[in-house]
């Protein structure tokens, strides 16, 4: 009975977004301050330093997860926006901080986790001056 309410709940909302489309305007707007979001978010995780706990490495990630989401939700709903370089450096970064084990020094961490950002903020330039300028 729970999950047939969640499900109707679910729907209603779907359907009462659909009936307010986004202007292009608004949707591009939506989609640029999440990807500064993102970008805010990567640039946390590399002020990680060898000092950090695993705790807040962790909740580092946790929120560029969560800022990928929603750069992706909004650009899913513009035709023109490929986000696949954002991906590609994400899946990169993501792999090497999962690469990372318990023989790695933490200053060796540090220096994976701030290379990858460098590549992920790289990508979101090229993103940001493509479709945010």
């Amino acid at each position: 009975m729970r999950n047939l309410f969640m499900l109707l709940v679910v729907v209603s909302v779907t359907l009462l977004a659909a009936c307010h489309p986004v202007s292009a305007e608004q949707a591009t707007t939506d989609f640029c301050t999440d990807l500064q979001a993102f970008k805010d978010s990567v640039d946390s995780l590399g002020t990680l330093s060898p000092d950090s706990t695993i705790e807040e490495g962790e909740a580092a990630m946790k929120e560029v997860n969560e800022a990928r989401s929603d750069l992706n939700d909004s650009a899913s709903i513009l035709a023109d926006v490929k986000v696949d370089a954002i991906d590609e450096a994400y899946d990169s970064m993501d792999e090497a901080l999962r690469d990372i084990n318990s023989s790695d020094t933490i200053s060796d961490a540090v220096t994976i986790v701030q290379e990858q950002v460098t590549n992920v903020n790289a990508a979101y330039d090229d993103l940001y001056a493509t479709n945010c300028q």
